[in-house]
C-alpha cells in the first residue's frame, strides 16, 4: 500500500528481482493465491469504477488476463480517477482520491461528495460502490481524503501509545470515561485530572452548540 492506493510486485524469496506488474487502474488488491510449485497468480482487485476483478497472471510468460468480474452496467473509460496531494491547516500533505466523469468541467459547479476518515493508522483505498456510481452518472464528484482532521470515537482501552507514538504529525488523544451518577468515586486515589471529582449529570446540547462555540470565541478574540 502507497499513499492508500495498491502496488502489486513479484520478488524472489530473497528479495531479488523485484519486478512491478501494473494494475488496470488506481485501485486495491485484496487477495492473491497461488500453487507452491505453480505457474499462475490470482488475485482480486477493485476501483471506484472497476467492479471486483479476479485476473490471473502467467508466471512464464508475465502476461496478465481477466479471470472474472462481478457484472456491473459501467464502463470505466466514462470516468476520471486520479490522486492530487494538498496541505492542511497545519502544513501536513493529505493525499485525495477525484472520482468524476471523463468530461466534466471541474469549475466549481458540480456537487462533491466528501469523504475521510481517521484512525489506527487505516486509510480509505479506492472501491466500487453501485450507489457511487449512481452519484457520478448525475454529474458528481467523489473525493475520498485521508484522515487529517477526521476524529473517531472508539472504547479507550483500544489506545495503548500517546499521539506522539502513532504518528509523527500533531495529534491529541481525549479519553472521556462516562459513569452512572450513582456510581461514582468514593475513594479518591488518583489526581483530579485523571478522576474527577465532578459528578454532574450530563445534559444534552443542541445541534449546533460547538458551531455557536465557535463564534463565541471568534467574536471574543475580535472584540
Amino acid at each position: 500500500l502507497e499513499r492508500a492506493t495498491s502496488r502489486l510486485q513479484l520478488a524472489a524469496l530473497d528479495g531479488s528481482g523485484r519486478t512491478e506488474l501494473p494494475l488496470p487502474t488506481i485501485g486495491s488488491v485484496f487477495g492473491w493465491g497461488a500453487e507452491p510449485d505453480g505457474t499462475e497468480l490470482f488475485y482480486g482487485f477493485s476501483s471506484y469504477t472497476v467492479p471486483p476483478s479476479v485476473y490471473r497472471l502467467d508466471l512464464t510468460t508475465g502476461v496478465t488476463t481477466l479471470w472474472r468480474r462481478v457484472e456491473a452496467d459501467i464502463r470505466p473509460e466514462q470516468f476520471s480517477v486520479r490522486q492530487v496531494t494538498y496541505l492542511s491547516k497545519d502544513g501536513t500533505p493529505v493525499t485525495m482520491f477525484l472520482v468524476h466523469g471523463a468530461g466534466l468541467l471541474r469549475d466549481g459547479s458540480a456537487p462533491v461528495y466528501l469523504t475521510g476518515y481517521g484512525g489506527f493508522n487505516i486509510s480509505m483505498t479506492p472501491g466500487f460502490s453501485r450507489s457511487l456510481l449512481a452519484w457520478l452518472e448525475q454529474g458528481g464528484i467523489v473525493a475520498p481524503k485521508g484522515p487529517v482532521g477526521s476524529v473517531l470515537l472508539f472504547h479507550g482501552c483500544l489506545v495503548h501509545a500517546s499521539g506522539s507514538n502513532l504518528t509523527p504529525w500533531s495529534r491529541w488523544i481525549v479519553y472521556l470515561s462516562l459513569n452512572r451518577c450513582d456510581n461514582a468515586i468514593r475513594r479518591f486515589k488518583r489526581p483530579n485530572w485523571i478522576a474527577n471529582r465532578d459528578f454532574t449529570p450530563i445534559e444534552a446540547l443542541p445541534d449546533d452548540c460547538l458551531v455557536t462555540l465557535a463564534r463565541a470565541q471568534r467574536a471574543n478574540a475580535a472584540a
